[in-house]
């Protein structure tokens, strides 16, 4: 059954406030009204919540010269009863205030990783999970220009470490669904469709 795009709004939306706040999060809730389905059934009406974070980036960084690709591995406690907790994913983090997604970039990559960049392309702007986040992710392909450091995270309860991919076997693993992290899974499926490697 298909239905016009004003039919899946709700007719009304009452905004109830926040109902928890962390330094990293938000989460409010509101009431959504729908009309009814069939002529004199009642609106059907549900608490929704929604987790309100800042923007962020993830960025898929190649070394061209070693046909390398640069991730992080890192320990992620919201899912460490479902994977054992350490994912492989590329460099990422939350947009400071003052910054563009860009800048977040740079800086992003050399903490985590230790590298600096070309100017990063901007490959989509995408909600991580829009059932209940508002989170918009900038995914970003660039290549690294320099190594300074061994990068390793700059937050307070952070700790990554840098690991050096060829192409070919990140494409394997890709292929195999080894990449448990969706952006680090989606700007590699953009690379290999692009790239055809």
């Amino acid at each position: 059954m298909t239905h016009c795009a004003s039919s899946l709004r709700p007719a009304e939306i009452h905004r109830q406030g926040i109902v928890f706040r962390s330094p990293h999060l938000e989460v409010d809730a509101a009431e959504l009204v729908w009309p009814a389905r069939q002529p004199g059934a009642e609106t059907d009406r549900h608490i929704h919540y929604r987790v309100r974070r800042r923007e962020a980036v993830g960025v898929l960084v190649l070394d061209q010269a070693a046909g390398e690709f640069l991730f992080v591995e890192q320990f992620r406690y919201p899912v460490a009863e479902r994977s054992g907790g350490i994912l492989l994913e590329i460099p990422a983090g939350v947009v400071d205030d003052g910054e563009t997604p860009q800048q977040t970039a740079h800086r992003e990559v050399m903490e985590e990783i230790g590298v600096r960049i070309d100017e990063p392309i901007l490959l989509s702007s995408t909600f991580s999970a829009p059932g209940y986040s508002d989170e918009l992710v900038h995914l970003f392909f660039a290549e690294a220009r320099e190594q300074v450091d061994d990068g390793g995270g700059a937050d307070p309860g952070e700790r990554t470490r840098r690991v050096r991919l060829s192409i070919s076997r990140a494409r394997q693993i890709w292929e195999n669904g080894e990449i448990a992290d969706m952006k680090t899974f989606a700007t590699l499926a953009w690379y290999f469709s692009v790239q055809g490697c």
